[in-house]
């Protein structure tokens, strides 16, 4: 069996329709990078976020901890109240201490029913993008 030759004219046809080709790779990769560069943006934008999270359990953390410190030293102050039997002046500053505690936790539980709200919206979130990152590997 004989291999036909190409003339001339067939491989300059070939070239172009080579060329052809090579522009629209050309032009699929310039796009691909564009969204490439876009996909980086978004991580950048998720990785900033989570951040912000993070801080945000940190704060809320310290928060409940401040306020169980001024739970525990109010408590403290009661019972050295009830056991001194010490005036009524300090019942009444107590009292208003502890309504002010009060307005504070209810403050928390929000903060604490808000970011609960979020974390699961965005676990939610990343557990999808967990999902489409395990089919890409």
């Amino acid at each position: 069996m004989t291999q036909q030759i190409l003339t001339f004219h067939g491989m300059h046809g070939e070239h172009e329709r080579w060329h052809a080709e090579h522009q629209s790779w050309r032009s699929d990769l310039i796009r691909w990078r564009q969204e490439y560069e876009s996909a980086i943006d978004h991580l950048r934008k998720i990785e900033s976020l989570l951040a912000e999270h993070e801080k945000a359990l940190r704060d809320h953390t310290g928060a409940i901890d401040l306020h169980e410190t001024r739970q525990q030293e109010h408590e403290r102050r009661m019972q050295e109240f009830l056991h001194d039997g010490e005036a009524e002046d300090l019942q009444r500053s107590m009292a208003e201490d502890h309504r002010r505690q009060g307005e504070l936790h209810e403050s928390q539980r929000k903060t604490h029913e808000e970011l609960k709200k979020r974390h699961h919206q965005r676990m939610a979130l990343l557990a999808l993008l967990n999902g489409a990152i395990a089919e890409l590997q």
